[in-house]
């Protein structure tokens, strides 16, 4: 059938792209979450971007989830809460827990995205993709570190 999964094809394609033997030992590619993983095993010229491209959409979708979580899940930061002062610091203190982790990926991320694009691009393209693909999740972030430390802040005089 066609588009369907062949054995046959394993010694055609193994050599050119050096995958390791062990990768196709698992019987059939099926479609699971996991899936994606087993292509890190693959060495190619390039294979580095591509790892970066998986790498960023883990690290991306995990600050989105974040920000989502803090901003408007459990909508301790929101903009009304920072104007007008309404949330319980331990809240805010509580929702800030994965506020470094998730700033190190992305910082992380930024230094990888570096390396890795520099073997393929020219240093001003490497720097645009990361200004574009990156940094804005990285501002968003300290603009959500700066507004957590407001509301917890007194405003008024007891």
């Amino acid at each position: 059938p066609t588009g369907a999964y062949s054995s046959d094809l394993q010694g055609r394609y193994h050599q050119p792209s050096k995958v390791h033997p062990l990768a196709f030992s698992y019987g059939p590619f099926r479609a699971t979450p996991f899936s994606g993983r087993r292509d890190t095993d693959v060495f190619f010229p390039g294979s580095a971007v591509f790892r970066l491209t998986q790498t960023h959409s883990e690290t991306v979708k995990k600050a989105q989830d974040y920000i989502h979580d803090v901003t408007i899940g459990k909508a301790w930061v929101t903009d009304y809460n920072v104007r007008r002062n309404l949330t319980l610091p331990s809240r805010v203190d509580q929702v800030l827990e994965d506020h470094s982790s998730t700033l190190y990926s992305l910082t992380s991320l930024v230094h990888q995205a570096r390396d890795v694009l520099r073997e393929v691009f020219d240093e001003y393209t490497v720097a645009e993709w990361i200004e574009q693909n990156i940094y804005p999740l990285v501002l968003r972030l300290e603009r959500l570190w700066n507004e957590a430390l407001a509301i917890k802040k007194p405003r008024v005089w007891p």
